[in-house]
């Protein structure tokens, strides 16, 4: 069976960058946030009394893995070395997921492209942010996880101690760098939302002129994917309004007051095509009710009777016989 592929709209394409955009800026913060605590906890396990070299744990004494107080170094126990190796695997993880974040920041900035909201300077900030992303995880840290993970495979505590306080200072950097992409994914979102939406509002206006023209018995094109029905067009300036007006707290909010005072500018306009094209749905909906209204019983609306046609007063009846002269 033949398969078709339906390609979406400009509209659809702008509501999938917006919602993408959205997600990722979240899913940027919620990773800055996760790599916080990470790095609590590797402070936390650096600290551990088990890994300090005056503090030779009663398990490892029973292991016989502990060395003499005046040895260079002090073994860590089994449960202490298993911590640190779980330390290191929730690092790789958050970075695969890091990395995740980096290939869907591309993705972005293809649907930009493809919804015609990529300007110069929001390409050059989404190339900032997947290179960010890029180089959130640096090859020092990757040494400092492969370094505590030999270490704990010895239980070499004062060397796994050494290599957590590195992979602390290394993960602090990665925490601060998230932060920053996802305020930079954050300030994309926004822009991307103001330069989509105001397409979608130009392409609304053009539909609703297109409509009435064709209305008034003017012949227009319509746009593809692009509502013609005068309610459709209504629901559509409604749906767009509340866009904008959340898209203007979003912007008060981040304390962008121009671009949310120019935001809030576009309101008026968009609830009056929404009115205009109430009132014309209103009115196609009177005038097709008038229509039916005017038919006979089993006549389309506006159909006129095909026995009737050329028909003149007193030549012929309902049944197509002559009618008495009289």
């Amino acid at each position: 069976a033949e398969v078709l592929l339906r390609v979406p709209s400009l509209t659809e394409q702008r509501a999938m960058a917006r919602a993408l955009a959205d997600s990722l800026a979240a899913q940027a913060q919620r990773l800055a946030q996760q790599e916080r605590r990470l790095q609590q906890n590797t402070d936390n396990a650096a600290r551990n009394r088990d890994l300090k070299g005056g503090g030779t744990s009663e398990e490892a004494k029973a292991n016989g893995t502990a060395k003499s107080e005046g040895g260079k170094s002090q073994s860590m126990s089994f449960s202490a070395a298993e911590k640190a190796k779980q330390l290191a695997r929730d690092q790789q993880q958050l970075g695969a997921k890091v990395d995740s974040l980096r290939q869907n920041a591309k993705e972005l900035e293809s649907r930009l492209k493809n919804a015609n909201a990529l300007d110069t300077a929001l390409a050059s900030r989404m190339k900032d942010i997947q290179k960010m992303l890029r180089d959130a995880m640096t090859p020092e840290m990757q040494k400092q996880l492969e370094e505590l993970n030999k270490n704990s495979e010895r239980l070499s505590g004062t060397e796994a101690q050494k290599s957590m306080q590195q992979l602390g200072e290394q993960q602090k950097q990665m925490r601060e760098q998230l932060e920053k992409s996802a305020e930079m994914l954050k300030r994309a979102a926004l822009e991307g939302a103001m330069q989509t939406l105001r397409d979608d509002a130009t392409d609304l206006a053009k539909a609703q002129k297109q409509t009435a023209d064709r209305m008034d018995g003017r012949p227009g094109e319509s746009r593809e994917g692009a509502p013609s029905n005068p309610k459709e067009l209504a629901d559509r300036a409604r749906e767009l309004e509340r866009e904008v007006q959340a898209l203007a707290k979003r912007l008060e909010e981040a304390g962008a007051k121009p671009g949310a005072s120019k935001t809030r500018a576009a309101q008026p306009l968009v609830n009056q095509a929404a009115d205009a094209m109430q009132k014309a749905a209103q009115a196609a909906a009177q005038k097709q009710a008038g229509e039916q209204g005017d038919a006979k019983p089993g006549e389309k609306p506006g159909e006129k009777d095909p026995n009737a046609a050329g028909k003149e007063p007193g030549q012929e009846g309902a049944a197509g016989q002559k009618q008495p002269s009289g």
